[in-house]
């Protein structure tokens, strides 16, 4: 045993010996560790829950898939620029209130630099970039916000160009590894300022894969009402779980043990509508708490794949408040002035089946001009008809002419 032990350790140190020629006796980089700004996870949470319920009411029994992440980072270097009413309109839609934004903008700093480590095996990318029309001129104290705390690559496009679109979404389809494709459409608004876009990607093998030999074909019971054959993947395990009279749950960890699935299923005679309805960041860390671990638990859940947009995200934000923002009343004067949000846009994907799940989303924010209009003026200072007219009868009952 002692000489096994020694062998492990010569081989040790001489690893040591190696790393520290090659890196010529540099000390070693400390890993970055994420500080969790709590108060900012509970906005998330009601963000994300607000969300589900307005995609929820649009998509009625169809899927939906999206993320909340993404959406928030893309407005949130938005609301950088944003002042006055529209700024409290989208910090209400964000759910930030009673939040510093200058804290906002550190912790999803420290979040993207956490993530850059690529600790564990689990892959998660967020990334940020901000693209400009070529000769136009952004306030820098904004653009040295979107540089230093979202860490967006930026650029100067002509728009104009036809390919200008294939640029962003060539961007776009190679930070989420060519999971989101063709988000923008070409030609591009010819007043068209900037574009905001975040992409997330995610992959992670489950800690305990599926045995594909387990995996059986099933009904599956529609929203609608109707019955679909899946692929289910069945397995025997110890599993975090929790229930009550509603629903039950389950969390599935992967590789890396810092993050997981969870679902949430209610019971056979329970609504799914309800559940979305009912749920939100309370319900959902009261779920969390009560996880516990159940042995021998039989686990079947299907195997998917979903690709869900690309979604115009305008009504659903309107709905949670934000309204001005896509109006010729914006004042986004922190960007530059005569600026308003056309619009944002959201594209998703997943994969699940029994090594693990995949996922990626992006979320553009189109910034264009406002345009500038003469007020609208009806003044009767000249000889004019008037006439009196019947809308049922669609008759006109009178007409005349005023001329002095």
């Amino acid at each position: 045993m002692f000489f096994k032990m020694s062998r492990i350790m010569i081989s040790l140190l001489l690893c040591l010996v190696l790393l520290l020629t090659l890196t010529g006796c540099e000390e070693a980089v400390e890993p970055i560790d994420l500080s969790v700004d709590e108060e900012l996870a509970m906005a998330n949470q009601s963000f994300t829950f607000n969300m589900l319920r307005m995609l929820n009411e649009e998509e009625g029994e169809h899927n939906l898939f999206y993320s909340p992440l993404s959406i928030s980072m893309a407005l949130s270097m938005a609301l950088n620029g944003a002042q006055g009413e529209t700024r409290e309109e989208m910090i209400r839609a964000l759910s930030y209130q009673g939040l510093e934004l200058e804290e906002i903008n550190v912790s999803y700093a420290e979040y993207q630099r956490y993530l850059d480590q690529n600790l564990g095996t689990t892959e998660l990318y967020l990334k940020n970039s901000i693209w400009i029309r070529e000769g136009e001129t952004l306030k820098e104290d904004y653009l040295d916000i979107i540089s230093n705390d979202y860490l967006a690559q930026s650029d100067y496009l002509d728009f104009s160009d036809p390919g200008a679109a294939d640029v962003m979404n060539g961007w776009i389809e190679e930070a989420t590894k060519g999971k989101i494709k063709d988000m923008l459409t070409p030609p591009l608004p010819a007043d068209a300022v900037l574009y905001l876009i975040n992409a997330i990607y995610f992959k992670g093998d489950w800690a305990n894969q599926f045995d594909e030999d387990q995996t059986f074909d099933t009904d599956f019971h529609n929203q609608s009402g109707s019955v679909s054959s899946v692929e289910m993947m069945s397995d025997k395990r110890t599993v975090w779980y929790m229930e009550d009279e509603n629903l039950q749950a389950v969390r599935l960890p992967y590789e890396d043990e810092k993050r997981s699935m969870i679902i949430l299923l209610p019971d056979e005679t329970g609504d799914i509508d309800s559940l979305i309805k009912d749920l939100d960041e309370e319900m959902f860390n009261t779920i969390n708490d009560r996880f516990y671990e159940a042995e021998d638990l039989i686990l079947q859940i299907p195997k998917f794949e979903m690709e869900y947009g690309t979604k115009n995200l305008n009504q659903a934000l309107k709905n949670l408040g934000m309204v001005i923002a896509f109006t010729g009343d914006a004042d986004l004067s922190g960007i530059r002035d005569g600026l308003f949000i056309s619009r944002v846009l959201h594209k998703a994907f997943i994969e699940v089946n029994e090594k693990g799940s995949e996922a990626a989303a992006a979320t553009v924010v189109e910034v264009l001009e406002s345009a500038t209009m003469e007020p609208l003026i009806f003044r009767a200072d000249h000889p004019f008809l008037f006439l009196i007219y019947d809308e049922v009868a669609e008759s006109i009952l009178f007409m005349g002419k005023y001329s002095e």
